[in-house]
């Protein structure tokens, strides 16, 4: 079976900058667990808990800004720490690790996505449900990453991985309206008005 390279958003939780023994800390959730994702584009998806279990056996994921690999923050070999809790798994590195901007960027919230990157080992879906269900159970995770914008929410990607399992989604039309507004709060966010002086 064709293995899709997949990524997953959602608001940082638990997030914190924390000074323990003269040393600045960043942690929150990397991913959650048992959590209804939003509609991936006909369909919604939850991790198993035990989802992460085989690939932190024996694992190097790295922290990327942005999902850049050309500004990678960390990864497990150089301070990055993962830890399973019962809501999810959970980060931990040196702040020294993040510029000064990235730390202050996540304090005030303008960038308050997490986002991870993984390749699907075993999954089931229940067509039973309405929208279709996802639970990941074993996934190889490569990634994780803070983000000002999800790199998607319903898109061929997300689709794929149902098409490669064989599952029949329903087509979901977007509101054209809704799509002009959230195009609209995008581009206002985005817009900085600049003095240039006379």
């Amino acid at each position: 079976m064709d293995k899709t390279y997949e990524r997953r958003d959602y608001q940082i939780q638990d997030f914190e900058i924390r000074e323990v023994d003269e040393q600045r800390l960043i942690s929150g959730m990397a991913l959650p667990f048992n959590r209804t994702s939003t509609d991936l584009g006909g369909f919604v998806e939850r991790i198993d808990p035990g989802a992460v279990d085989r690939t932190l056996e024996n694992s190097d994921v790295v922290m990327l800004w942005q999902h850049d690999s050309t500004d990678p923050i960390t990864r497990e070999s150089t301070g990055l720490t993962l830890e399973v809790r019962d809501s999810g798994l959970y980060f931990q590195a040196d702040a020294s690790d993040f510029t000064e901007r990235q730390l202050d960027l996540m304090d005030r919230g303008v960038v308050k996505q997490m986002s991870f990157g993984f390749v699907t080992v075993s999954d089931e879906w229940d067509q039973k449900e309405k929208p279709v269900v996802r639970t990941l159970l074993d996934i190889d995770l490569r990634e994780i990453s803070p983000v000002t914008w999800p790199a998607y929410s319903s898109t061929s990607v997300a689709v794929r991985s149902a098409e490669t399992a064989g599952v029949e989604l329903e087509e979901k039309e977007i509101d054209p309206q809704v799509q002009s507004n959230l195009r609209k709060q995008k581009l206002e966010l985005l817009t900085v008005e600049c003095d240039f002086g006379e």
